[in-house]
């Protein structure tokens, strides 16, 4: 299993190969993925982001826009790598915890309905992908495998035709 530290390892490496400045991101990550690390986790998820933003102590709102900011883009790198990555929604996680300060209301309520409705969100995109599946598998099984069974079936039946129309 490839820690989430290693493979930031290799993600700054690269970056920095094509000339940007990670200083200050890379020691942000890496407060992530240690944490993710001391987790047992070795993908990003939208509650792994949640929970370390939970413990990491107060920040104001620019902070942690910044700070997703971050940890989107290197999620964005990792998914082409790991598909159990999520890439965390932007707009609709900082728009809800800049309302709740607004109105005076508990961030932790607001982490907790953002997480169910990621959750939710999920769930409807694997949902989706099953409904999809009867049709990707359509072509295969009407190109590869019916022809297939059709000659396993048929073929002694038209050998036998076959024989009997020549004598």
């Amino acid at each position: 299993m490839i820690t989430l530290t290693e493979r930031l390892d290799d993600y700054i490496a690269v970056r920095r190969s094509l000339g940007y400045d990670l200083s200050f991101a890379a020691r942000v990550l890496r407060g992530f993925t240690r944490f993710a690390d001391r987790e047992g986790i070795d993908h990003i998820t939208v509650d792994l982001f949640l929970r370390w933003k939970k413990g990491f102590g107060k920040a104001d709102n620019n902070t942690w826009s910044a700070r997703l900011g971050m940890v989107r883009v290197f999620a964005g790198w990792l998914q082409g790598h790991d598909a159990r990555t999520e890439v965390p929604p932007l707009t609709n996680f900082i728009g809800a915890i800049i309302q709740a300060e607004q109105l005076g209301v508990s961030i932790s309520k607001v982490l907790q309905v953002q997480s169910e409705q990621l959750r939710i969100e999920r769930r409807q995109r694997a949902e989706e992908m099953a409904a999809k599946a009867p049709i990707k598998m359509l072509f295969p099984l009407v190109g590869c495998i019916f022809p297939s069974l059709f000659i396993v079936i048929l073929g002694p039946a038209i050998i036998l035709i076959v024989k009997n129309l020549k004598v």
